[in-house]
């Protein structure tokens, strides 16, 4: 993963363990590595996806990373996570499950972190 990757996925990580005292588990699939926890009573997961890692959708040229985020409605934690990026950068859709998927640009990060 990148430096930039790393450094942000870091802080992320410290922010939502300290200012939102949440839990967080370390998963691995397939292509990708992820991370899962519960926000306001619900599963939510999410992962930092880089060329290097979590190379099944790679960004591309020009992005560091990308985040990707996915819970089922409403949109609590992808609303959390919305607040550190530039307004109307997230982009989401309704997956086949019903649970919505939100993505952000590195291009698009304003900090807060």
């Amino acid at each position: 993963m990148s430096e930039d990757a790393d450094k942000f996925e870091s802080a992320l990580l410290e922010f939502l363990r300290t200012k939102h005292q949440l839990v967080i588990e370390r998963g691995q699939g397939t292509n990708s590595q992820y991370f899962r926890t519960a926000y306001k009573g619900k599963p939510v997961s999410f992962s930092i996806i880089t060329g290097t890692k979590n190379t099944a959708t790679p960004p591309k040229p020009g992005v560091s990373w990308l985040l990707r985020a996915e819970e089922a409605a409403p949109p609590d934690f992808t609303d959390l996570l919305q607040s550190l990026f530039k307004a109307g950068a997230m982009l989401v859709r309704t997956m086949p499950d019903g649970k919505l998927r939100a993505q952000w640009k590195s291009s698009d990060y304003i900090g807060g972190l």
